[in-house]
């Protein structure tokens, strides 16, 4: 049973109590008093009346839903001056402000997508990322976007070892007048001073340096395990290439990679053949003859 009934229910024990007791009131008084006196049925009435109205204005908590705020009229002037605040708020147009727009966030140059600020040698970055695409030698975007990424992060390292070396050289300029003194420790203790000033700056290098070695490290990884990949698949082409060559000497027929699904040109395939050792050719057509023999039983 819920409250409100416990209270519905002494409400109509107490009016039952009222009415007995001004039943047996009249009857003792004289009619006037009567007439005067306050019936406790109407007071009974009033309260049980007082209660109900009470629990039917109080919402329930878990039940009453928010009432709608009133929503904000905006008038036909008000809305046109904020379409045309908008219309300036576009950001910039031109290809110059949109590139310069991209700069807004480079402090360092040591992180986010710019590589190349605006006061590095272009010149000299291409010098650089030439000389990774010789070493790693990349076939394939993949390959090539990985040979990118670690000339990329090759020239940040370089940058933040540059940036380093130019806050202990600012030190060494703004802290002189600490060590007057002559000795061989003078500029060692500068640096010392520098270090400990300038202490947040050169934390955040190394923070910087380790991301970058890891980035390094983790790019080089996945190049090196590619290429391997690419060059036993290359060799295992290859080899087959010889067999089915091989295979058509034997039986004086002629022979055309293009025609047998071989991909690579003419002479990284004569190559190939002309470093193979003779005992070798003589696995790879003994292995060509077995399965031309195992494709005739299975034929069969």
């Amino acid at each position: 049973m819920s409250s409100r009934s416990v209270r519905r229910a002494a409400a109509h024990r107490a009016l039952k109590a009222a009415q007995k007791a001004a039943l047996k009131a009249s009857a003792l008084q004289p009619a006037a008093v009567a007439e005067e006196m306050i019936i406790p049925e109407t007071i009974a009435e009033e309260t049980l009346a007082a209660e109900t109205s009470a629990e039917e204005i109080t919402p329930d908590p878990e039940t009453a839903s928010v009432p709608a705020e009133p929503e904000n009229e905006i008038s036909p002037a008000q809305l046109a001056a904020n379409r045309a605040n908008a219309l300036k708020s576009t950001g910039p147009r031109s290809p110059d402000a949109k590139a310069k727009v991209s700069l807004n966030a480079v402090k360092s140059g040591l992180t986010g997508r710019t590589v190349v600020l605006p006061s590095d040698d272009a010149d000299l970055y291409q010098a650089h990322l030439r000389a990774f695409e010789k070493i790693c030698a990349p076939v394939g975007h993949l390959e090539a976007c990985l040979t990118q990424t670690l000339a990329d992060t090759q020239w940040r390292l370089d940058r933040l070892h540059a940036l380093e070396m130019a806050l202990f050289s600012k030190g060494r300029l703004e802290f002189s007048d600490l060590f007057k003194e002559e000795s061989p420790t003078n500029n060692s203790m500068i640096d010392l001073h520098t270090a400990t000033v300038y202490e947040k700056q050169f934390r955040n290098f190394h923070i910087q340096d380790s991301r970058l070695e890891r980035r390094y490290r983790t790019t080089w990884a996945q190049l090196m395990a590619l290429q391997k990949a690419r060059l036993a698949q290359k060799q295992a082409d290859l080899e087959r290439a010889a067999e089915a060559y091989l295979l058509a000497k034997h039986r004086n027929q002629p022979f055309d990679l293009a025609q047998n699904g071989f991909e690579f040109s003419k002479p990284v395939f004569i190559d190939f053949l002309a470093g193979l050792p003779p005992v070798r050719r003589q696995q790879l057509l003994q292995k060509a003859l077995a399965g031309v023999a195992e494709f005739a039983r299975a034929a069969a």
